[in-house]
């Protein structure tokens, strides 16, 4: 029997569905924010969304990981997930949150500790 078919025999996570199309799990949440499966079994202590996706989609890709596309972390919904490999989701991440490099590749980018705030 598949992981999809024995995650639905048993039952499908506790969340709720909010208008912008999330669903935010209810249960447990680790301190990243991202919901946490925590029943019996093989399958105790997973990411919450990582079970629903295998709920309606089958198992994630081997070497990828799922990139939560509304930034939401404690979101659900399958349709708001999408496999990427790990290098696209930091980087997904990185410009969700404004973070680039400097000109001058971070530490060594030519400025004095002095003028890093611009008001010298």
């Amino acid at each position: 029997m598949s992981a999809r078919h024995d995650y639905a025999e048993r039952e499908l996570p506790a969340f709720f569905a909010v208008p912008s199309g999330c669903w935010i799990w209810i249960g447990w949440a680790g301190r990243g924010g991202y919901g946490r499966w925590t029943k019996r079994g093989p399958d105790r202590k997973r990411h919450a969304h990582v079970v629903v996706w295998e709920i309606f989609n089958g198992p994630v890709p081997d070497g990828y990981e799922l990139d939560h596309l509304c930034r939401v972390r404690p979101c659900v919904n399958p349709a708001r997930l999408d496999p990427v490999p790990k290098l696209i989701n930091l980087h997904r991440r990185n410009l969700a949150n404004g973070w680039r490099r400097r000109s001058g590749g971070g530490r060594g980018s030519g400025r004095s500790r002095g003028d890093r705030h611009g008001f010298t």
